[in-house]
């Protein structure tokens, strides 16, 4: 075996996470770029102006995610948005009602978003990992992915009463919300 044959090899093995992380964030771009269009075209009856900034919003991710795609720091950052989204999704999951993350086109249910959303939370770290990035660093952004799906699930009850039940402050009764969620 030659050097040079070495060499290609070493070239072939260093270019491997680019050519992935092309790849991963094509695939993540298409599911976004899908329920972005759905959210704008078909939003969700109580929720048509928050779904139309959400979708405006998931566009700009995807143009930063293919943009910044080789950029370890893109991926963590990705991880805490995904964590946030699975923490809203569960919300609606533990209510028994679709999250309508997709709009009102498909009505998915909301353990199929909250699965997803984890789904890429793990893909985005283990990017980061292939990218170069620190364990400690991703030890931490696994710590901040659970505070932000903390956010996301609260952001998510505001969305209930506010937006869905039209409710200035949580005065509804566990009995009042079993009966809206049957």
């Amino acid at each position: 075996m030659s050097k040079k044959d070495g060499d290609s090899k070493q070239i072939v093995t260093k270019d491997r996470p680019s050519r992935l992380a092309l790849v991963v964030s094509i695939c993540i771009a298409i599911t976004l770029l899908v329920a972005a269009a759905s959210k704008f075209f078909y939003p969700s009856p109580k929720l048509k102006q928050l779904d139309q900034w959400v979708s405006l919003f998931e566009v700009g991710v995807v143009l930063f995610l293919l943009i910044l795609r080789k950029r370890s720091w893109m991926w963590l950052l990705m991880a805490c948005l995904f964590a946030a989204w699975a923490g809203y999704a569960l919300y609606w999951f533990n209510l028994k009602l679709p999250c309508n993350c997709l709009g009102a086109l498909i009505e998915f249910p909301s353990i199929f978003s909250f699965s997803l959303d984890i789904l890429f939370f793990l893909v985005s770290l283990r990017m980061a990992s292939l990218l170069g990035t620190t364990r400690s660093l991703l030890y931490l952004t696994v710590l901040l992915g659970c505070l932000f799906s903390l956010t996301g699930y609260g952001f998510a009850e505001w969305v209930f009463y506010r937006k869905i039940l039209d409710m200035k402050k949580h005065t509804i009764s566990a009995a009042d919300c079993s009966a809206l969620c049957e």
